[in-house]
C-alpha cells in the first residue's frame, strides 16, 4: 500500500511539475494574472504588493524559473554529451598512441638484442686480433 501510494505520489509530482514548469504554463498563468487584475484592480500599495509577490512571483515567475532551468538542463546535457565525446577521443588518440609506443619499444629492444650481439662479436674479434698482434709485435694491446 505505501509503495502504491509512493508511486501515485511520484506520478503525481511529475505531472504538476511538468505542467507548471512548461512555457504554456507560464504564459497561461500570467494571462490569469492579467485578467484578474484587469477584472478587480487592487486599490491599495498593499493588494499591488499582493498581486506582485503571491500571485505574479508565485504563480508566473516560479513557472517561468522551472522552464528556464529545463533549458539549463538540456543545454549542460548537451554540452555533458560533446565533453564525453572530446574525452572518448582523446582516449582513443592516446590508447592508439600508447599502441604505437609500445611496438616502437619492442623494435627497440629487438634491436638492442641484435647490437648486443654485435658487439660481442667485435668484441671477440678484437681479442683476437689483438692477441694475433701481440704474438707478432711481443707487445700487450689488451
Amino acid at each position: 500500500m505505501k509503495n502504491l501510494l509512493s508511486k501515485a505520489d511520484n506520478a503525481i509530482m511529475s505531472g504538476l511539475v511538468w505542467a507548471t514548469t512548461t512555457k504554456q504554463a507560464f504564459y497561461a498563468l500570467n494571462l490569469l494574472v492579467i485578467a484578474a487584475v484587469l477584472a478587480n484592480p487592487p486599490t491599495s500599495i498593499q493588494g499591488w504588493l499582493l498581486v506582485i509577490v503571491s500571485e505574479y512571483y508565485q504563480g508566473v515567475a516560479l513557472p517561468g524559473l522551472g522552464a528556464a532551468q529545463k533549458k539549463v538542463e538540456e543545454a549542460t546535457k548537451k554540452e555533458n554529451e560533446q565533453t564525453r565525446k572530446l574525452l572518448q577521443e582523446t582516449h582513443d588518440a592516446v590508447m592508439d598512441e600508447l599502441a604505437e609506443i609500445r611496438s616502437m619499444h619492442e623494435a627497440q629492444v629487438d634491436e638492442l638484442a641484435e647490437l648486443k650481439e654485435v658487439h660481442q662479436d667485435l668484441l671477440l674479434k678484437y681479442e683476437r686480433l689483438a692477441r694475433a698482434i701481440e704474438a707478432l709485435v711481443g707487445e700487450s694491446l689488451v
